[in-house]
């Protein structure tokens, strides 16, 4: 669907804040944490606390360990990848050392810079996924979703020698995130507070409205692809792609500031579930 910090400071957040809590993968946000201790707590001991991403049990050393990664590392580690992507595309010769071995010998010269870019990628999302995980010790269902997109579709991509794959990665990655935020809510479950993990606190109204924007958001993002991915060059794709998404993600988060500051609470609808 894109990554900034996952914390609305005080109680009308700015434009930033907002920008930075609504990125495709949130950090844990430590102070509201430390806010729910006495509920984390009460949960341990009556045995039923359990960590938001399912690993088990939450313990109060593990509660307390989990480290958040610095907003602009976080969006380093996004936009990097689609920055090499770009540069890898543009200037293949100067990431030859890099991908030789995922790369077969005598490509055609029309072909060169769309694979040599498609294995930059592909190492760049396992790099980021290891530097998140050395850094922060846990792993994001979003980034680990996209890497995996990413992998399965860039092989395809290399052993066929055809963009096609690349290129709906990112159709079928945002029809994936927009089908799990619409399908859960028509489920009767919203599953974008877990995603935010309690980073900006408002009613379950205005959770409903959130979900069905962003839902609805990434629909419009992978129709927008589909068209794109027909009617541009390779080249005019790779910029779309790589500075093209990120700022109307980031667009659209400052533009659901007025519905969060509408339905803003000092306790989170959802708490007490997290």
């Amino acid at each position: 669907m894109a990554g900034l910090d996952s914390a609305i400071q005080a109680r009308r957040p700015t434009n930033c804040a907002v920008l930075f809590a609504l990125s495709r993968s949130p950090a844990r946000n430590q102070r509201d944490r430390s806010s729910r201790d006495g509920r984390v707590n009460s949960r341990i001991k009556s045995g039923d606390g359990h960590d938001v991403g399912g690993s088990g049990p939450m313990t109060q050393d593990s509660a307390a360990t989990r480290k958040a990664l610095n907003p602009w590392v976080k969006f380093t580690l996004e936009l990097g990848p689609l920055v090499l992507f770009f540069a890898a595309n543009a200037k293949p010769a100067l990431f030859g050392w890099l991908v030789n071995g995922f790369l077969p010998q005598a490509l055609p010269p029309d072909k060169v810079g769309m694979l040599t870019a498609t294995a930059v990628l592909m190492i760049a999302a396992v790099a980021t996924i290891s530097l998140s995980w050395i850094l922060t010790r846990r792993l994001a269902v979003v980034p680990v979703v996209t890497a995996v997109f990413v992998l399965v579709f860039g092989t395809l991509t290399l052993l066929l020698q055809d963009k096609t794959f690349i290129e709906a990665k990112l159709t079928i990655i945002y029809c994936l995130f927009g089908g799990a935020l619409l399908g859960s809510m028509l489920l009767g479950k919203l599953v974008l507070p877990i995603v935010l993990d309690m980073a900006i606190h408002i009613d379950k109204d205005g959770w409903r409205k959130l979900t069905l924007r962003w839902g609805l958001f990434f629909f419009a993002l992978a129709a927008l692809n589909e068209v794109l991915r027909h009617y541009l060059t390779w080249d005019q794709w790779v910029t779309f792609k790589s500075f093209g998404v990120l700022p109307l993600t980031l667009i659209f988060a400052v533009a659901q500031t007025p519905l969060i500051l509408r339905h803003e609470t000092k306790r989170d609808a959802f708490a007490d579930e997290m």
